[in-house]
């Protein structure tokens, strides 16, 4: 996974910034949002964010 590529757009969140927040203990979708703030603003982003914390849940497994 491109830990570059960017989630949000609104607030530039990018994988990597999920990634430390997964390693930071954050493992649900609010969580991540209230740390990072992605998905908050137009919404466009939030299941392609899910997917996303999904799929880097499974990695660290």
């Amino acid at each position: 996974m491109d830990l570059n590529q960017k989630i949000c757009y609104c607030f530039n969140v990018t994988v990597g910034d999920i990634k430390k927040e997964i390693e930071s203990g954050s493992t649900t979708l609010q969580e991540i949002q209230s740390e990072t703030k992605a998905g908050t603003a137009c919404k466009g982003c939030v299941k392609r964010l899910q997917e996303t914390i999904d799929a880097l849940l499974a990695e660290k497994a």
